[in-house]
């Protein structure tokens, strides 16, 4: 292979790292329509108990914004 060749290998491969380390950051940083209506996301642990209780911190309710991930619910004050 020629240094030319090399060269151009290794900005490609340069710029396609980039852009999976930028495509991971803004996944990762991006809110959800229920951090960006003023709640938390919080893990949902089902209703173990069948008692129908409140899956939220105290003091906050179970509201219909969506987390992006399965099993997490909103909770909003």
């Amino acid at each position: 292979m020629k240094n030319k060749q090399k060269i151009v290998i290794f900005f490609l491969s340069f710029i396609l790292i980039g852009i999976f380390l930028l495509g991971n950051f803004a996944e990762v940083n991006a809110a959800t329509q229920c951090e960006s209506s003023g709640g938390t996301c919080e893990i949902d642990p089902g209703d173990p108990t069948g008692t129908n209780q409140n899956p939220c911190p105290e003091g906050k309710e179970k509201s219909s914004e969506s987390c992006d991930k399965s099993n997490w619910i909103c909770c909003k004050a």
